[in-house]
């Protein structure tokens, strides 16, 4: 798991020099004020980051041949070098000779380099080697890939960077682009040959899907693509009609969900939000495909709705008096509807969060719970209780089944089944609360964040080392986790036996509330039982 979240060093470069009041020392080297504020700001903002190279390199873009210009490249050298060195193994004849034939391919390519994986093996052979097995390919696929050479995804061979960056890349996303686009960011493979006739439709298209930029689906027994980051259609009106005769009864089911990110990293929903709606998408066609043909989705610009025969759901985005963006989920259904709308939100909610984890895997996210009264009344803007507040009522609490909130905008009480589990008790058998369970159910992002927060020396030794004594971990296997290569908590993690809610309480004994409070934010707040399991 560790793996996935390798941190690249991170270097500042100021380029403008020539605009700001540096002045050059004795040296000749700029000296800049204001870069240095800004490194010290970035460090503040990002102080659990072991990687901010210490220094800012201060430079004149408009002179290439300046030092400092001079001094980036030679360090960007480096860092390649020492990647390479970590990365690619073995520097064998079979990369060698492929690094010579590739500027032939990307000749023979030049109008459409993508290659299929199976047709770049054979090639290979013809054309390199022809005793490469399929795991001397495999291997040096992978030796290109991380060396920048070609970039690999799913079957796709894509033999030219540069192409793909400004040519494919840059063309598809640039602002004029967008601003001649359907407005509903569907295609069918004719309609996009005609627009961009300069490129193979199928297979750009293949590459376009591969990339998560769009989703074929079949509309009347026609193909056409959808591309969620080119709608622009605006929100229709009555798409939660408060009038609906089916949800206006005493026992309708409401309930919903915000989803936030962490700290400083609200804005990237926006980008991420196009491809949780390809997710949704992906999970109607396999319902569909499921003989379930009674779900409907319908998606607008930052917007989807998916239907069944009996419930609704509303997934938006949106932004609060904060100016943070959230990502809204709220269901509701007829009354009797209870534990289908339960399971129909988490799937939901499951999701979304798979759309999010595909473009932002290290992104931290907090689940807070919105008001069902005011959901019930239709409120524009109903109160979401903070997943902080639930987790720590969930530990003091003697009986979860107890625990009340306050809605400090109404100032009425709320239950917590009637919150989470829509007022229906049974559901309590059939979930486990978030902090009854191991810590290894955290996320992985919660996980690397709580690494990072852990992993250096503390001053006063609360640190890891500290935590794994309080935890109840033997010497052998402190001894054990301090070995690991690469994270001592993350090792820590993996070895305990404990609770996420032993886990909070032991973090704020030690005098770790910084630490405490990540997990009491970012913890799940249920885990539905899975019987095939237990």
């Amino acid at each position: 798991e560790w793996s996935l979240f390798k941190v690249g060093p991170i270097v500042l470069v100021a380029t403008h020099v020539d605009s700001t009041r540096a002045i050059k020392n004795q040296q000749g080297e700029w000296v800049s004020p204001d870069a240095q504020t800004t490194l010290e700001t970035v460090e503040k903002l990002i102080p659990d980051v072991q990687y901010l190279h210490p220094s800012v390199i201060v430079m004149d873009s408009n002179v290439p041949a300046s030092q400092p210009f001079k001094h980036l490249k030679s360090m960007l050298l480096t860092l390649k070098r020492d990647n390479l060195e970590k990365t690619i193994g073995m520097w064998t004849g079979l990369l060698e000779s492929t690094l010579s034939w590739l500027a032939h391919l990307r000749k023979e390519y030049e109008q459409f380099p993508v290659i299929h994986r199976k047709a770049f093996y054979d090639l290979v052979r013809t054309s390199v080697n022809v005793l490469a097995s399929d795991d001397h390919i495999r291997a040096l696929l992978h030796q290109l890939h991380n060396m920048g050479e070609i970039f690999c995804i799913n079957e796709l061979v894509v033999i030219s960077l540069a192409w793909f960056g400004l040519q494919l890349i840059g063309e598809f996303l640039s602002t004029e682009f967008l601003a001649n686009v359907r407005a509903t960011g569907v295609y069918t493979p004719d309609d996009f040959q005609a627009s961009f006739n300069q490129f193979d439709a199928l297979g750009t298209l293949q590459l376009m899907e591969a990339l998560e930029l769009c989703i074929q689906c079949e509309v009347d027994g026609e193909t056409e693509y959808e591309f969620p980051i080119y709608n622009q259609t605006e929100t229709l009106p009555g798409l939660w009609d408060s009038g609906d005769p089916r949800y206006r009864t005493t026992g309708a089911c409401y309930g919903g969900v915000r989803l936030y990110a962490s700290s400083n990293c609200h804005h990237l929903f926006t980008s991420i939000f196009p491809h949780i709606q390809i997710e949704l998408r992906r999970a109607a066609i396999a319902n569909s495909c499921n003989n379930d043909n009674d779900t409907d989705l319908y998606q607008w610009h930052h917007g989807s709705k998916l239907c069944t025969i009996a419930l609704e759901t509303l997934i938006t985005l949106d932004t609060d008096e904060r100016s943070s963006q959230y990502i809204e989920i709220k269901i509701r259904g007829p009354q009797q509807t209870s534990q289908y709308c339960f399971y129909f939100l988490e799937n939901v909610i499951e999701t979304v969060l798979q759309g999010i984890a595909r473009v932002c895997p290290g992104l931290v996210m907090e689940r807070h719970i919105l008001s069902v009264h005011q959901l019930r009344i239709h409120c524009i803007e109903p109160y979401a209780y903070p997943s902080q507040l639930l987790s720590t009522a969930m530990l003091e609490s003697e009986s979860t089944l107890e625990i009340t909130l306050q809605n400090t905008e109404t100032e009425k009480f709320e239950n917590v089944i009637t919150l989470a589990l829509f007022g229906d008790v049974e559901l309590v058998s059939k979930i486990h609360w978030g902090c009854s369970l191991k810590v290894q159910h955290l996320p992985i992002a919660v996980k690397f964040k709580l690494a990072r927060l852990l992993d250096p020396p503390h001053s006063h030794g609360r640190d890891w080392c500290l935590l794994a004594l309080r935890l109840g971990l033997e010497p052998e296997k402190i001894a054990t986790a301090d070995s690991h290569s690469h994270s001592c908590t993350m090792r820590l993690l993996a070895l305990t036996d404990c609770t996420i809610g032993a886990l909070i309480a032991n973090l704020q004994e030690l005098g770790r509330n910084d630490t405490a409070e990540v997990v009491l934010r970012t913890s799940p707040l249920l885990q539905i039982i899975d019987n095939a399991t237990e």
